[in-house]
């Protein structure tokens, strides 16, 4: 096999998994179990990597974040990062 037909046949099994409706993660940030959609793979993803690859403590992560915007309301946040030992205010 060559590697265009190894990367066809990962693709195709993350699709069949993506689609198995008992496809559960372990959240990184909750340890949580959350079922899975692509979104969320990918948050987790960055998560990971934010982490892992460059050094946030996961205190200072917040995924779905709501904040009030001044005019705007509440808008939603996909993960918000926070100054060390920060408070998360929602204001």
């Amino acid at each position: 096999m060559n590697e265009q037909e190894d990367n066809n046949i990962e693709d195709v099994q993350d699709a069949i998994e993506e689609n198995e409706p008992d496809n559960f993660f372990i959240d990184i940030l909750t340890g949580n179990k959350e079922s899975s959609s692509a979104k969320k793979l990918l948050v987790q993803k960055v998560l990971r990597q934010l982490i892992e690859s460059y050094g946030f403590d996961r205190n200072d992560l917040e995924m779905n974040y709501n904040p009030r915007l001044a005019g705007q309301g509440r808008k939603r946040i996909d993960i918000a990062i926070f100054h060390p030992d920060a408070e998360h205010n929602r204001h």
